[in-house]
C-alpha cells in the first residue's frame, strides 16, 4: 500500500470520527483518489438508511463539476425508471458481492444505463456491495435492503481503471467504514427524535438516560383525544382503523412542531405536547400553542369534510391548554424507561380533556393558561368552575368563542 493510500485511509478515519456530512465524503473521497492516480470520472452511491419518511438515499459525483444529484426514495415512491435492468438490480438480485464491466468495448453483462454513461466518454464500470452489519438475512442482497450501501466507480481513461482498480478495491472498505459511521450517527438522530421528540432524543444522547434524572420545567401543556374513536374502533378493520388514525393524528402534530411545541408521546387515539416557558417568551409560547391548537381544529374539520363526502367515519378532536410546573425526564423501571413529563398538571389536563364531551366544546383553556395569554385572550369564554376528577378545588375553565373558532 502506497504512502497516498495510507494518508486517504486516515482522512477516511478522521472523517467517520468526526461524522462527516456524506455529501462531503463522498466528493473528499473521489477528489482524493483522482488527485493520486485513480482515474475516476463518476461516484455515486446509494444507501438503504431507517427513517420513517424515507427507505434510502442516493448521491452522485462527478469529475469538473462536484456533487451533481442528490436523490431521497420514498417509502411510496416507485423504483425509479430502470431500476430493475440497471447493475445495481442485478448485483442484488444474483447475490454478487461485486462486478466490473468494460464499457468500450462492451462486455457482458451490459445493461441499458451502460449506454447513457458511453455517451459520456465512459469506458469503465465498477460497483461494489457494502452491508453494515443489522441485517438477520444471511444473503448480502438482504442485508443491503436492510441496512448497507451500493458504490459504483466508472472511469474516462481509455484503459479504464486498468491496475488502479486494486488500489480502489483496497480503499473501498475503509470508505464503507465512514459511510457506515456517518449512518448510524444520523439514524441514531432520527430514529430517537421519531419516537422521543427532537429535544428529549437530544437530551438521551447528551447522557440523560439513568432513571429519576429529571428537571422542573415550565411549561404550556397541550392534551389531545379524538372523540368517538373508542365506538369506531369495533366497527373499523385494524389496518384502516390505523390508516384512519394517522391521518388524524398528522393533523395535530404538524402545527404543534410548527410552533415549537414538542410531542413527547402518543397515548392511543391521543397525544400530550408541551411548549416549554421561558420568562421573556412565555406569553409568546402560549400564543404559539394557541396558534397550534386552533389550526389543529381546523385541519380536522377540513378532514372530516372529506372523509364526510365519501361517507367515511370522522372524528372529532378535544384538545386542552394547561399550563404549570413539571418534571421532566426519565420514568419507568431500572432498564425500561421513558422520557417525558409528570405532575399534577399533567394530571389536571387530562382530567379536562374529559369534560370536553359533556361541556359540548373542543378546545378548554384552563385560567392558568388564559392568564398568561396575551392577545388570544379576549377571545376566550368562561365555561364556569368544574371539579376535576382527583383534584381537591374546582377548576375555572374557558373556551374559545364560537366565532374565533374554526
Amino acid at each position: 500500500m502506497t504512502e497516498a493510500e495510507h494518508d486517504l485511509i486516515d482522512w477516511l478515519s478522521c472523517q467517520a470520527l468526526l461524522n462527516t456530512d456524506m455529501a462531503i465524503l463522498l466528493q473528499g473521497f473521489c477528489e482524493r483518489l483522482f488527485a493520486f492516480g485513480v482515474p475516476i470520472a463518476r461516484g455515486h452511491l446509494s444507501t438503504a438508511t431507517l427513517d420513517p419518511c424515507q427507505r434510502g438515499f442516493s448521491l452522485t459525483w462527478h469529475k469538473g463539476s462536484g456533487l451533481s444529484r442528490q436523490q431521497s426514495f420514498l417509502y411510496a415512491q416507485e423504483q425509479p425508471q430502470g431500476w430493475y435492468q440497471s447493475p445495481m438490480y442485478y448485483l442484488l438480485q444474483h447475490d454478487l458481492a461485486e462486478i466490473h464491466c468494460r464499457l468500450l468495448p462492451a462486455g457482458e453483462p451490459d445493461f441499458p444505463v451502460f449506454d447513457e454513461f458511453r455517451q459520456a466518454g465512459l469506458t469503465d464500470y465498477y460497483a461494489a456491495l457494502f452491508g453494515f452489519g443489522w441485517a438477520t438475512d444471511t444473503r448480502q442482497a438482504e442485508n443491503i435492503r436492510q441496512l448497507g450501501m451500493i458504490c459504483t466507480w466508472a472511469s474516462d481513461a481509455p484503459d479504464g481503471f486498468a491496475n488502479q482498480l486494486q488500489r480502489l478495491k483496497r480503499l473501498l472498505p475503509t470508505f464503507a467504514l465512514a459511510v457506515k459511521s456517518t449512518m448510524l450517527t444520523q439514524i441514531t438522530q432520527t430514529v430517537f427524535a421519531s419516537y422521543l421528540g427532537s429535544d428529549a432524543a437530544a437530551r438521551v444522547l447528551r447522557g440523560e438516560v439513568r432513571r429519576g434524572i429529571a428537571q422542573r420545567i415550565h411549561a404550556a401543556i397541550c392534551f389531545a383525544d379524538f372523540r368517538g374513536f373508542t365506538r369506531l374502533a369495533d366497527t373499523i378493520p385494524g389496518d384502516e382503523l390505523m390508516a384512519m388514525l394517522n391521518r388524524y393524528l398528522e393533523c395535530i402534530v404538524k402545527p404543534i412542531e410548527q410552533q415549537g411545541g414538542e410531542v413527547l408521546k402518543f397515548m392511543g387515539d391521543g397525544l400530550l405536547a408541551t411548549f416549554e416557558l421561558t420568562n421573556h417568551s412565555a406569553s409568546a409560547r402560549c400564543e404559539a400553542a394557541v396558534s397550534a391548537a386552533m389550526e389543529a381544529l381546523l385541519n380536522v374539520k377540513t378532514l372530516n369534510n372529506e372523509r364526510r363526502a365519501t361517507h367515511e367515519p370522522v372524528l372529532e378532536l378535544d384538545l386542552v391548554l394547561h399550563l404549570g410546573e413539571v418534571s421532566y425526564g426519565n420514568v419507568g423501571s431500572a432498564s425500561r424507561l421513558d422520557f417525558t413529563v409528570i405532575g399534577p398538571a399533567v394530571n389536571e389536563a387530562a382530567r379536562m380533556e374529559a369534560l370536553c364531551g359533556s361541556l359540548n366544546v373542543n378546545l378548554i383553556v384552563s385560567k392558568a393558561f388564559r392568564d398568561m395569554i396575551g392577545t388570544s385572550g379576549h377571545r376566550l369564554v368562561h365555561l364556569g368552575q368544574h371539579r376535576l376528577r382527583g383534584v381537591r378545588e374546582p377548576k375555572s375553565l374557558y373556551t374559545m368563542a364560537d366565532s374565533s373558532l374554526p
